[in-house]
């Protein structure tokens, strides 16, 4: 498992440094268990222009480890397509903490996005702490609603929230996760986004 989770990350961490906002995170606060993981991905929709209608596009991977079953750490990659006709690409190592059992948890992104510019790359750096809160309705069904301010260290400051659905079966490794936020910017506007993710989790072997 130890050999899986420092692959998985290598090959994470290389995808983004070659140049391979992240809106809603399609997360619980329901942890991996200890020695567990995770692998997600994501398509998300971003309404940035309220009068053209003009939206962006994400597609996200995410993988997660579960160091204890009160701390994780996931990693996420998301390319968000048609921002300002560029692209960004969007990095993330995220450590979570377990403040009440699958109910309350915090999580704090600290992220790098580069801009797709030919001419001259732009990077931003931002930390992202959140609290997730979930509510179990069955062993099949449940909610989280997320609420975090994003950071940036150019000096910029964003807060989002988001619900999140949990769908699956009884027993099973995945779980579809729909999902809708808003982003605020501090600057009189605000974005819409709306999407659908789906993870996988796998036990630690024994």
């Amino acid at each position: 498992m130890d050999s899986i989770f420092k692959l998985s990350s290598f090959i994470l961490m290389l995808l983004a440094f070659l140049g391979v906002g992240c809106v809603v995170p399609y997360e619980t606060a329901k942890m991996i268990p200890d020695g567990g993981s995770e692998w997600k991905g994501a398509i998300t929709y971003v309404a940035v222009d309220k009068i053209t209608h003009k939206y962006s596009s994400a597609i996200g991977i995410g993988y997660g480890y579960g160091y204890s079953d009160k701390f994780n750490i996931k990693y996420r990659y998301e390319f968000v397509h048609g921002y300002e006709d560029n692209g960004l690409h969007f990095l993330s190592v995220s450590p979570k903490f377990s403040l009440i059992q699958d109910k309350l948890a915090l999580i704090t992104p600290f992220s790098l996005l580069r801009e797709r510019n030919i001419s001259s790359p732009i990077l931003y750096l931002a930390v992202s702490p959140g609290l997730l809160y979930t509510h179990t309705f069955s062993q099949a069904f449940e909610s989280t609603f997320g609420a975090r301010a994003d950071l940036f260290l150019r000096g910029k400051a964003a807060m989002a929230f988001n619900l999140g659905f949990g769908i699956t079966k009884p027993s099973a490794i995945w779980t579809i996760r729909p999902e809708v936020g808003i982003v605020f910017d501090f600057e009189n506007e605000h974005y819409l986004t709306i999407g659908v993710g789906v993870d996988f989790k796998f036990l630690a072997k024994e």
